[in-house]
């Protein structure tokens, strides 16, 4: 491939099965090369999309669409590597990016790579393959050319594969095919008996998923996905409930564009529900942490959810919060978009911005977490609140949790104590309520009181000498009992 072309010239072309080799290698998952196959669907207008599996005899996979086609010009055009300039101007709804995603997303599952496709109206597909095998003999970049026989096979294949499966597209006749013929990362990694047990595991537990959440605005507005025997519902992980909290969305300038940022709080109850296996806040397979942090959308196509970009850590705390992020297809370059569209980075001018974003949305996502318990407790007749446990107060410092003192029981044992016993007795119950309401407000080293609550310098004098009786030495009994209880310019004053 290398050779002298003229003096202090060499000509150096790629090995075209390292290179193919090489370029598809760019972080793909069997789900992420389907959804960069679906981009280039959608760009092409179509509202059908079919991905179909063939393992009657080896392993073939069919992506088909009815958008608007290719001539054969333009097939030859589309697998050229790259197909396109990534400085061009592109039309706002095209997905498309390097102009290299239908090469690189199929290479990382096949080594041939076929493709078939016709304009609406014309009878007679074109087809062109690159197969990895016949560039080892050719040593050279030459695409296939298929022939008319070779093209009703193919077409003949696909008929009989979408006919044994379910939820067939009715009057449905594609424009292009994209097909794999063959799976290398399931053919050769992996045992006989787990070869097609692994490709359908992996169809049913995360192209699915990641297709229904991917592909959601899409296929809430009428876009459908047939995913074998399944046509696929949308996953919106931000459901148009009334408990859900919005916040102040905020827009960034750059380039002549913008990015929206908006935080979103999904209610308490979030927590139990998400337990279900299905639910309105989670896919199946995960949970609150996993889908907890930043989505991004880019042209309507969420290309990355979940989890914070080690912004900040995933934590318990946290499970409530998501914020949406919402970019055009014209600030690729700002952003950093890699090939696979599955990462990009905040440029410096927008960052203020996010991380304004992003502290509203912490401070919320943690108070609404910290009011679980609080939310629980509801508002009762005069005759019911006598009888719970805990008690809701409304404080200047929001809604606090207090051990309700005219339950039966805490009657029954206040009214059974002496004296002495009592004035300890209302000092750790004030304790206790005291250190509960701290943690709820974020750890604050505020102290919370409550008319009812209070307690005075006689119980707190009894209580220490009650404390010092049972051995407590004074940094214990000023670290765990009085601070909780006692500002600290009154500390000393007492101990």
């Amino acid at each position: 491939m290398n050779k002298p072309i003229d003096k202090g010239l060499h000509l150096c072309r790629p090995n075209p099965q390292y290179l193919i080799k090489s370029i598809a290698e760019q972080g793909y998952s069997l789900e992420t090369a389907f959804a960069d196959l679906i981009d280039n669907s959608i760009s092409a207008e179509a509202n059908n999309i079919e991905i179909l599996t063939d393992t009657t005899s080896g392993f073939m996979v069919f992506i088909t669409d009815n958008g608007t086609g290719m001539t054969k010009e333009q097939l030859i055009d589309s697998l050229s590597i790259p197909s396109s300039d990534l400085d061009n101007e592109r039309e706002v709804k095209d997905l498309g990016r390097f102009g290299l995603g239908l090469k690189t997303a199929s290479f990382s599952q096949t080594r041939n790579l076929t493709v078939l496709s016709k304009k609406e109206g014309d009878n007679k597909y074109s087809g062109f393959a690159w197969d990895v095998e016949y560039l080892k003999k050719t040593e050279d970049w030459t695409l296939k050319v298929l022939t008319d026989d070779e093209i009703n096979i193919l077409l003949r294949t696909y008929h009989a594969s979408s006919d044994t499966h379910l939820n067939k597209f009715e009057n449905y006749l594609p424009s292009t095919l994209v097909i794999w013929q063959g799976l290398f990362k399931y053919e050769n990694y992996l045992q006989e008996q787990n070869k097609i047990k692994a490709l359908n595991s992996d169809l049913s537990d995360n192209v699915e998923e990641y297709l229904s959440i991917s592909f959601h605005r899409f296929i809430s507005r009428g876009l459908k996905i047939r995913l074998n025997n399944k046509i696929l519902n949308e996953f919106d992980p931000f459901p148009e409930v009334e408990s859900i909290i919005r916040l102040p969305k905020r827009v960034g300038n750059i380039s002549n564009s913008s990015i929206k940022f908006e935080g979103f709080v999904i209610p308490y109850e979030a927590i139990k529900e998400s337990k279900e296996h299905f639910n309105r806040w989670t896919t199946p397979k995960k949970s609150l942490m996993d889908m907890e942090g930043l989505y991004i959308y880019r042209g309507d196509r969420l290309i990355s959810y979940g989890g914070w970009h080690g912004i900040i850590k995933r934590s318990g705390k946290m499970q409530l919060g998501r914020m949406k992020i919402d970019i055009g297809n014209d600030l690729d370059n700002v952003l950093k978009l890699n090939v696979a569209k599955s990462q990009i980075e905040i440029p410096f001018e927008l960052k203020s911005e996010f991380y304004r974003s992003l502290e509203d949305l912490k401070e919320n996502a943690q108070k609404e977490f910290y009011n679980v318990g609080l939310k629980e407790i509801k508002n009762t007749s005069k005759e019911d609140k006598d009888k719970e446990l805990f008690r809701k107060v409304y404080t200047n410092k929001g809604s606090l949790i207090y051990l309700n003192y005219s339950n039966p029981l805490l009657n029954f044992l206040y009214e059974s104590f002496d004296d002495d016993q009592r004035k300890i007795f209302k000092v750790l119950t004030k304790n206790i309520n005291a250190v509960f309401n701290k943690n709820r407000q974020f750890d604050s080293d505020t102290i919370i009181n409550e008319d009812n609550d209070s307690v005075n310098l006689d119980e707190i004098e009894t209580a220490i000498a009650k404390l010092r009786e049972l051995g407590i030495d004074e940094d214990s009994i000023r670290k765990t009992y009085i601070s909780n209880i006692v500002s600290k310019k009154d500390i000393n004053h007492i101990l």
